[in-house]
């Protein structure tokens, strides 16, 4: 039986929709493969990667750092009792040749409890930073913050020793400059 004009058009017209069908998940398929193509966790894991690297690297830089310092601080501290021992050479000759008396036993006592103090003091403060337990507190400080804020703040830590020992050179000093006028 031959097939009427209508039939015919709606076959033809199946057959196209069947195409676009098939041509969008062509499309699709495309787009997806597109997508894939960025490797975002590939890009985050780098980035990480460098991050760890850094910090690691401001670590073991502050942690030599730390290291230097406290050398420092040691030579320091010779130089403050070798500098108060001067200064109590000074007065006591100062008052030899002024024809006074050398300072009395309460001033001595008050220079000493001074220096004893200042530098018992400046040792606690130097000992919490130079531990490994101030050391890992300041590692985990370096992690926790940018690599150079934690590096930042282990020098600051590693100078304050040093303060207070200048400082308690100072008081010392003024004491005896003090007791020699």
């Amino acid at each position: 039986m031959p097939r009427s004009r209508s039939q015919t058009h709606e076959k033809k017209k199946k057959k196209k929709k069947k195409k676009k069908k098939k041509k969008k998940k062509k499309k699709k398929k495309k787009k997806k493969k597109k997508k894939m193509a960025m490797p975002m966790e590939l890009i985050l894991i780098t980035a990480s990667d460098a991050v760890v690297t850094v910090t690691e690297t401001a670590t073991v830089t502050a942690t030599a750092t730390m290291t230097t310092i406290k050398t420092l601080c040691a030579a320091i501290t010779h130089t403050a009792w070798d500098i108060m021992a001067s200064a109590a050479v000074r007065s006591a000759k100062a008052a030899e040749e002024n024809n006074r008396e050398s300072p009395s036993l309460h001033q001595t006592l008050v220079i000493a409890i001074v220096g004893v103090v200042t530098t018992v003091f400046a040792g606690i403060i130097g000992n919490s930073f130079f531990n490994q337990e101030g050391r890992d507190t300041w590692k985990w400080l370096g992690r926790c913050a940018k690599p150079v804020g934690g590096f930042c703040l282990t020098v600051l830590a590693s100078i304050i020793p040093v303060v207070f020992i200048w400082g308690g050179v100072f008081l010392v000093s003024l004491i005896f400059i003090c007791a020699e006028t």
